[in-house]
């Protein structure tokens, strides 16, 4: 297995690698791999360089402790920009309590509240990156009785927080609440899962989603008159449903990733069979995110190393023979970057086609797809996607 990861690296590298990316920029960590990415917002240029923070988690072998670490990142913002020169600069390191499983921070006007879920204990913790390392935890919420990695804030509703666990429960917290001692209690309690719960997504500022073990999605309504229980119910695998992400242009339509290598795509009009299915993962599907400018471009990633680009309106497009054997028609990137199992990604929503990724080969990689992938898309995507997502 490592001697064919290493020739489809290398054939990578060299045959697809010089023509398909604008740039890219890989950071190889000394300790164990992080299991989590995100951008935060804000983006200074300056000259030919551009700057950037990035968050992920670390765990060193050295002292055995795990960090939440935020990374000052030089990047190019011109042609003319010397890529030898871009670097990965560590500007604050916050101890955590256990590998941090998942980060992510509130909202663009709060992004200095981060939420973490920790391998130790079903603990969620709230972290402010504004104070001394020493003093940044600020609350612990309580729910879990097991760890977990799925994690969403509410980007419209200031402080309510989604996080699901192997304990089969998703917990929604307000982190506005009044704690007790430093610690809060889940605002609500959501068990119709019959399994681990392995993601959550906010549709909008009221309905969220939840995916398992159990092949299933739910969908949630806060103004139900029985919140608690699921407002819609979709056996959406015929293996366990392993990530969800819903279109931010249309919450109508939402993608689900498993462990059957498939991505289903659902309109939630109509749930009895999926609008399409994307097939070309050869592992796990383990993470989803749609960008965040175009609205049929969505990215996915795998346990077999790679991270996919799909177009969603090229779905029924013909294919030449010749075509047909580089993958199916909506298929529009592949990143065979990494080579161990893809732990997270994130795309820039400063920055349109940069996205972030880590991996189980303990590399962070930041990468550009060249412009001729979309070549001609900017007004074609518009035009096509508001028909195909309406």
């Amino acid at each position: 297995m490592e001697r064919q990861i290493e020739e489809e690296y290398n054939q990578w590298r060299e045959r697809y690698a010089p023509s398909s990316y604008d740039w890219s920029f890989n950071q190889g960590f000394s300790y164990r791999p992080s299991h989590t990415v995100e951008w935060l917002p804000g983006r200074e240029e300056n000259g030919d360089f551009a700057f950037q923070t990035l968050m992920f988690g670390n765990y060193t072998l050295r002292d055995h402790s795990n960090y939440l670490v935020f990374a000052k990142l030089k990047l190019p913002a011109s042609a003319n920009a010397n890529i030898s020169s871009l670097g990965c600069e560590i500007i604050k390191k916050i101890k955590h309590d256990g590998i941090v499983y998942r980060a992510r921070f509130m909202s663009n006007e709060n992004q200095k509240i981060i939420a973490t879920k920790t391998s130790s204990s079903g603990l969620v913790c709230l972290f402010d990156s504004s104070k001394p390392s020493s003093e940044a935890l600020v609350l612990t919420l309580k729910g879990h009785t097991k760890s977990g990695k799925a994690l969403s804030w509410n980007k419209s509703i200031n402080g309510y927080l989604l996080s699901g666990s192997l304990d089969a429960k998703v917990c929604l917290w307000d982190v506005n609440a009044t704690p007790n001692n430093k610690t809060l209690e889940a605002y609500a309690l959501y068990q119709d899962h019959n399994g681990p719960v392995r993601d959550v997504a906010w549709r909008n500022e009221s309905s969220f989603g939840s995916v398992g073990v159990d092949k299933c999605l739910n969908i949630y309504d806060l103004r139900s008159p029985a919140a608690s229980n699921p407002v819609q119910y979709v056996l959406a695998h015929k293996k366990e449903s392993t990530c969800l992400a819903f279109n931010p242009f249309n919450g109508e339509l939402v993608v689900t990733g498993s462990l059957d290598h498939t991505i289903k795509v659902f309109d939630l009009r109509q749930t009895r069979f999926e609008v399409h299915t994307l097939k070309h993962h050869r592992g796990r599907v383990n993470q989803l995110g749609w960008n965040p400018k175009y609205k049929g471009i969505l990215a996915s990633g795998c346990h077999s190393r790679m991270v996919l680009i799909w177009d969603l309106t090229r779905i029924g497009q013909i294919l030449t023979r010749e075509e047909e054997a580089e993958g199916p028609p909506e298929l529009l990137f592949d990143h065979a970057g990494h080579k161990g199992q893809i732990t997270d990604f994130a795309w820039n929503t400063s920055k349109d086609r940069i996205i972030a990724s880590v991996a189980k080969d303990n590399s962070l990689q930041i990468w550009k797809m060249k412009d001729i992938v979309y070549k001609d898309k900017d007004d074609e995507l518009e035009e096509s996607t508001s028909t195909f997502l309406e």
